[in-house]
């Protein structure tokens, strides 16, 4: 089980290092936390059938409009 996660860690350092090559820290950081909470929210609904409430909705909105004003903004700059 060690050598799987020592192997998975450094897996994802090296697609780390690939992302920062390709894109910018700013960019790329805020992408992938905001994209992890919005893939959580759907695994929960449809793997766990967990029930989304009305709040969540608004909480993965602001996330989405979130993410795309970082992202005009950063093409902006380029």
């Amino acid at each position: 089980d060690f050598i799987i996660g020592f192997f998975c860690y450094g897996l994802g350092f090296l697609v780390w290092m690939l992302i920062l090559k390709l894109y910018p820290l700013s960019l790329a950081f805020p992408l992938a936390a905001g994209l992890l909470m919005i893939g959580t929210q759907i695994v929960g609904y449809y793997l766990l059938n967990e029930h989304i409430q009305p709040i969540q909705i608004v909480g993965v909105s602001s996330i989405i409009i979130g993410l795309s004003l970082i992202s005009l903004s950063n093409v902006s700059d380029v």
